[in-house]
């Protein structure tokens, strides 16, 4: 078959102009493009007052062959999925199902079946209710979670929910407030993960938006945490030794998100998607752990990251990241930070993590790590057909320190005190298929804690990219 290009001319008529109009800043929101759930369905009396010129017989046939175009490519259902892709939720008339819960697998849990999701606005429009349960097979247990949010301000994305679960989470991780997507460091990591805690966490919290472009959620939450390994908390220096296995903690904090001239786009579903900014991101968690509800620790706990992209025509984009975190008062592991890595032989490649590090491999209480992309796109490889390899390339870099190392029993770790290496090579888009699209890569560990054995440095990745 003869590949064809489509060629669309449009033409924009100006008329009844307001050169001083008045106009306040309050006018305009962050949302740039929104399309109305009805705007396929209006009858023809309503396009053609906007209509200067009446349609031709030619352009009434291209909009006709545009439409089965669509139709025989299926671009609604293609649409569709990609929206379910990006915001993680299959829709229904009156709840959302949450693709993330129906079937994951971690070490730990092994393989893990579930279901949960959420209301949409047809069934309540001034709340949400939400929720989830599964079962994980290997380590034989339940878990579940509820949530009711109350959308006392929608127009200023001013909510309060409340929120119970008793689950398994990552001991030493931390989260930042922003958008999930499926190819983030943090969902790609849920499938490797060794060391888990079991949760159970009560919270209420305050989410909505400030000086336009700043989304903040402030909480307090109560969790009671049990290790799942053989780790014990040393509480003192006496012998003989008492270990803590397991925690209360109370804690009231922040987690804010400031994307300056950062622009979205609402789609029929009501859902928002970023268009990004030239700006950098910046993100910033503040907890406090108070002794209040029996609370076993006093201390403070932030972490910060910003990211900051730059496009040019010859180098392609240029991805920079520098996520740090510091913990201030006595602590045990599931509280400090235990490290960024995502080391398998082979695995998908998750960004702003170090591919080459294991799991488990380091204890900071203290941390600072820079990673670096950068994507040459097309630039470097002359596309051949439907063959287009791109060319990516990465080095990560973290520096860490922990103090009162002898409270941590019954674990092996090391301190990234020396500094920590890494560097990668990605050949993306080597296939496509429906909406993705893969490559391969390679990364290798150097610097002070290399391995002897040259292989043990190496990690082999599968990259995976949405095919927009």
């Amino acid at each position: 078959a003869m590949p064809m290009n489509l060629t669309g001319i449009g033409k924009t008529y100006i008329v009844n102009i307001n050169f001083n109009p008045d106009l306040k800043p309050s006018e305009f929101s962050d949302v740039a493009l929104e399309v109305d759930p009805n705007a396929h369905k209006q009858p023809e009396t309503v396009w053609q007052q906007y209509r200067t010129d009446s349609l031709n017989a030619r352009e009434l046939e291209t909009y006709r062959v545009i439409d089965s175009l669509g139709k025989a490519e299926h671009l609604d259902r293609t649409l569709n999925s990609f929206e379910t892709l990006i915001t993680g939720y299959f829709p229904g008339r009156y709840w959302n199902f949450d693709i993330r819960r129906f079937i994951t697998y971690n070490r730990y849990e092994g393989l893990r079946l579930g279901a949960g999701g959420r209301t949409t606005e047809q069934l309540f429009k001034q709340f949400t209710l939400g929720g989830y349960f599964a079962y994980g097979f290997k380590d034989k247990a339940f878990k579940y979670a509820g949530n009711v949010t109350v959308h006392v301000v929608p127009k200023h994305e001013f909510d309060v929910s409340v929120s119970y679960k008793n689950d398994v989470l990552e001991s030493g991780s931390f989260q930042f407030n922003e958008a999930w997507t499926l190819y983030n460091n943090s969902f790609i990591r849920n499938y490797m993960i060794d060391v888990m805690d079991q949760v159970r966490e009560s919270e209420v919290s305050l989410i909505f938006r400030t000086l336009k472009y700043m989304t903040l959620k402030a909480y307090m939450t109560h969790s009671i945490v049990e290790p799942t390994n053989e780790y014990g908390f040393n509480v003192g220096m006496e012998e003989p030794q008492v270990l803590l296995t397991r925690y209360n903690f109370t804690e009231t904090g922040i987690k804010l998100k400031y994307a300056y001239k950062e622009t979205f786009m609402k789609s029929p579903r009501g859902n928002k998607f970023s268009m990004g900014t030239n700006a950098p991101v910046f993100y910033l968690n503040i907890s406090r752990g108070n002794n209040w509800m029996n609370s076993d620790f006093t201390f403070w706990r932030s972490e910060m990251k910003i990211t900051k992209t730059f496009t040019t025509r010859t180098l392609g984009e240029t991805r920079l990241a520098l996520v740090s975190g510091m913990v201030s008062g006595t602590v045990p592991y599931a509280r400090l930070y235990a490290g960024m890595g995502s080391y398998r032989p082979f695995s998908l490649e998750a960004e702003q993590s170090f591919g080459t590090m294991r799991f488990n491999e380091f204890l900071s209480d203290r941390f600072v790590s820079l990673f670096l992309k950068q994507d040459f796109g097309k630039l470097l490889f002359k596309p051949r057909g439907k063959f287009q390899p791109e060319l990516a390339l990465v080095h990560n870099a973290g520096w860490g320190q922990l103090s009162n190392a002898y409270r941590h029993q019954n674990i092996e770790f090391n301190t990234m005190k020396k500094g920590y290496f890494e560097g990668g090579i990605l050949f993306n888009n080597l296939a496509r298929l429906q909406l993705f699209k893969y490559g391969i890569g390679v990364f290798y560990r150097y610097g002070p804690y290399a391995y002897s054995k040259t292989i043990d440095n190496f990690a082999f990745k599968l990259s995976l990219q949405i095919n927009l």
